[in-house]
């Protein structure tokens, strides 16, 4: 099994289906605990763990401040990891490709910026091409 499919073998949707609707403590957690057992497993596991909290961030139906701050503290500090592991592999260039390109563009108006920049646009335009070239299609 790839290391790609090794983190993905249990779906943190199919446990959460299962105890209902988790309040924000639970889904919180969870996601910290996800992330926590696989980021120390390299790029790929930074990837995951960072996928997974922001997965969490997405799905909470509410949370207190405590929770928010945790959950965003952890993934800033999974970004800050990941921008200073250098990928070695094509799975791992792809992964933080991903990364990137799902997620530049919901940053781009905190900074005063936006896709349509040719900087920006080249960027993404790159991380198609590597997502592209390493056998990846575009989501």
């Amino acid at each position: 099994m790839s290391k790609a499919k090794e983190f993905n073998t249990i779906s943190r949707r199919a446990v959460l289906a299962g105890i209902g609707s988790a309040p924000a403590a639970v889904i919180c957690t969870s996601a910290l605990a996800a992330a926590s057992s696989v980021d120390d497993r390299g790029i790929l596991g930074l990837c995951h763990a960072y996928h997974e909290v922001s997965r969490s961030l997405a799905e909470l139906p509410w949370a207190s401040d405590r929770e928010l701050e945790e959950l965003l503290d952890r993934k800033y500090e999974l970004i800050v990891r990941l921008a200073e592991a250098q990928a070695r592999t094509p799975d791992e260039i792809v992964a933080k490709a991903r990364i990137v390109r799902a997620h530049l563009p919901d940053y781009l108006p905190v900074f005063e910026s936006e896709t349509e920049n040719p900087e920006i646009r080249l960027a993404l335009s790159l991380t198609a091409d590597v997502i592209t070239a390493n056998g990846g299609a575009i989501a």
